[in-house]
């Protein structure tokens, strides 16, 4: 993942729109405010909503980013 002017980022090189009320945790596992988001090149895990836009943004350590991950869904489209 890389920034792009807010409310976009770029996630494997296309960009993307931020969700409204998107939410970015860093590798500290701290709250990124997403406007002002300043990452290069960082490995994340995210999910969309039902309109395809990304609603979270985790982004992993170095360790996390070795780790396999399951298929994620958002538990508020069940």
């Amino acid at each position: 993942m890389s920034s792009a002017p807010h409310p976009e980022i770029v996630i494997e090189g296309k960009l993307r729109r931020l969700a409204p009320g998107a939410r970015i945790w860093n590798a500290e596992n701290l709250i990124e405010m997403p406007a002002a988001l300043d990452v290069r090149g960082a490995t994340v895990n995210y999910t969309e909503d039902v309109e395809g836009a990304i609603d979270r943004v985790w982004i992993l350590t170095p360790e996390e980013a070795r780790q396999p991950i399951r298929q994620q869904t958002n538990s508020n489209l069940r």
